[in-house]
């Protein structure tokens, strides 16, 4: 017996527009825009008209680019406006050393009105990016210095600990800003160790200023509850949520926030972890060695917790409940984003007392509940 043939059922793919016909369609939508935007002459009536209907069969970004207030740029026209930009002058550049030696070359010394000029580098004093480089005149010998900016009064290069800091920012860690400075033909990056300590020294800085910023958040609470001073307690509404480091609840970090609902701000947050990368390092070291007792007296261990990851929420916001008198801040009411872990550990901590005053009420978000 023969096979049947069944005629596919597939929905034939729709066919995009052609590329001259989207091509016209821009074209006229580049000059419908220029006529509504065209500035007025002194011929011009002083009469506003009305923008020229545009064909429904326009797309979505074609019919947000008629009702832009700009005209289309037309970069292959020489006389397009190009706005100076604000950082023109000013900030760090990057320079093949070929390219400014060439461009040297030409120029002549202050000094003895000869030349040429040449770019010189210590490279026995390199700090990181910094090689200590030095313009130097070949028939005088005069060298002015090029000098690089420090942090604060310290001898700190900026721009090493500026690198530091955005390398952290984007998650890289030492040895991605290696491969980072080797693709873009740079000098290797600083030392490791002093890696760290630009690490130490970003992390203290940024702790003081989330403490500092967190400080005035919480006078803005006070400010809008109407409370005569910041020693006055006030009952406010806050919204609190965790994150952490990965998904899947293995993971070793996790933090807190607590957000005052009236501002919008961080009012306090906390940060736990399950892992100590100084334990790590001397788990398997000889615990009877000198080395080892130097460093466990100035060791200050990361672990402030135990317990699993879908633990750390719950844990975290009772702690910050638990010190919010030390700020003059009850947090009576709780937007929740509908796990009941957190509320059910506050009303059995009874965090703020006994008493029906004393009870925390929780408010769920709704966009969570219809999720």
């Amino acid at each position: 017996m023969p096979r049947t043939k069944f005629r596919s059922i597939r929905r034939p793919k729709r066919k995009a527009p052609l590329r001259r016909e989207k091509t016209a369609r821009m074209s006229s939508i580049s000059s419908a825009t220029a006529d509504v935007v065209a500035p007025a002459t002194p011929s011009t009536s002083s009469t506003l008209t009305a923008a020229p209907l545009l064909s429904p069969t326009l797309t979505a970004t074609e019919r947000k680019l008629s009702k832009s207030p700009h005209t289309v740029c037309d970069y292959s026209s020489s006389e397009a406006d190009v706005e100076e930009c604000e950082y023109a002058g000013k900030g760090v550049r990057i320079f093949e050393v070929a390219g400014l030696q060439s461009a040297l070359g030409g120029v002549c010394c202050k000094q003895c009105g000869s030349g040429p000029i040449r770019f010189c580098e210590d490279v026995s004093r390199r700090q990181g990016l910094c090689t200590f480089p030095s313009l130097q005149c070949d028939n005088c010998t005069k060298t002015s210095p090029i000098t690089f900016s420090t942090v604060g009064t310290s001898k700190v290069l900026a721009i090493n600990r500026r690198t530091v800091l955005a390398n952290k920012c984007a998650g890289g860690s030492h040895s991605s800003l290696e491969y980072l400075f080797a693709m873009l033909d740079l000098p290797p990056p600083v030392s490791r160790n002093i890696y760290k300590l630009h690490m130490d020294a970003v992390c203290h800085e940024a702790e003081a200023e989330a403490q500092y910023s967190m400080q005035r958040a919480r006078q803005e609470v006070h400010e809008h509850y109407g409370a005569s001073s910041s020693d006055d307690v006030v009952d406010i509404l806050i919204s609190c949520d965790g994150t952490w480091q990965k998904r899947g609840f293995s993971s070793l970090f996790g933090a807190v926030f607590i957000i005052a609902y009236e501002t919008g701000k961080v009012i306090d947050y906390i940060v736990l972890s399950k892992h100590c990368a100084g334990c790590k390092q001397w788990e398997d070291q000889d615990k009877t060695s000198e080395a080892y007792r130097e460093w466990k007296a100035s060791h200050v261990c990361t672990i402030n917790f135990s317990g699993s990851a879908g633990a750390m929420e719950p844990i975290g916001t009772l702690k910050m409940f638990q010190r919010s008198l030390d700020h003059n801040i009850r947090y009576k009411s709780l937007i929740s984003d509908g796990d009941s872990k957190t509320f059910s550990l506050l009303q059995s901590e009874h965090v703020y007392g006994d008493g029906d005053d004393d009870q925390i009420v929780k408010l769920d978000c709704i966009g969570h509940i219809q999720k």
